[in-house]
């Protein structure tokens, strides 16, 4: 009986000691997220300042190009299957047809990558919060810029990748192409609300945006 008291004892010490350790990251995690808030608002003390900094002007054009060139394929569709499938009609119609489906499963895309960008985003700030505590605030941020490098790639390759099939006349790369297309606008909206979020003060989100 003594036996198992201790045990017990233990078990319960080591429970609370977890539940301590884990509301001590808790806590460095949002001294870290204050730090970076005043941090971002040191680098840009006015609306303009990050309206006309670099890094919003690349991500701005990164986003109009995929923007462009989706609803520039949009636009075109009809015209080049036409050339593709000049005596085809029926596959015409059902490509047509069916673009609209991929397009509206791509809203679902865009919640499920919204959700991993939050959850890759609480990941690097408790990763910070458990090495990186000796270093200043202007390096581990840049760390968390950097972090987008990596998705905002993924998004370019999958529309330079689709741009590519687009002359090809097999129905079904143009599955692929649709699918291309979709997640690649669903990633891109995703990471564009994530990027400013994160790299900007808050209080210029809705101008930004």
């Amino acid at each position: 009986l003594f036996l198992m008291k201790r045990t017990s004892a233990e078990i319960i010490g080591k429970i609370e000691s977890a539940k301590d350790d884990e509301n001590d990251v808790e806590s460095e995690e949002k001294a870290l997220a204050k730090e970076r808030t005043e941090y971002l608002l040191s680098i840009y003390p006015t609306i303009w300042k990050a309206l006309f900094s670099l890094k919003n002007i690349t991500l701005a054009i990164n986003f109009v190009l995929i923007v462009f060139r989706f609803t520039f394929f949009l636009s075109q569709l009809g015209s080049q299957l036409n050339h593709l499938f000049p005596n085809d009609a029926t596959t015409v119609n059902e490509l047509q047809n069916i673009v609209s489906v991929f397009i509206s499963i791509g809203l679902f895309v865009s919640i499920i990558v919204g959700i991993y960008i939050d959850f890759l985003h609480r990941k690097r700030y408790r990763n910070i919060a458990l090495t990186s505590k000796d270093r200043t605030v202007e390096s581990w941020s840049k760390d968390i810029d950097r972090s987008f490098i990596i998705p905002f790639l993924v998004c370019d390759l999958m529309s330079l990748l689709a741009s590519s099939l687009v002359n090809i006349p097999n129905k079904y790369l143009y599955y692929v192409i649709f699918i291309l297309y979709s997640t690649c606008k669903c990633i891109n909206n995703a990471l564009l609300s994530a990027f400013l979020s994160s790299s900007f003060p808050k209080k210029y989100l809705g101008t930004l945006f």
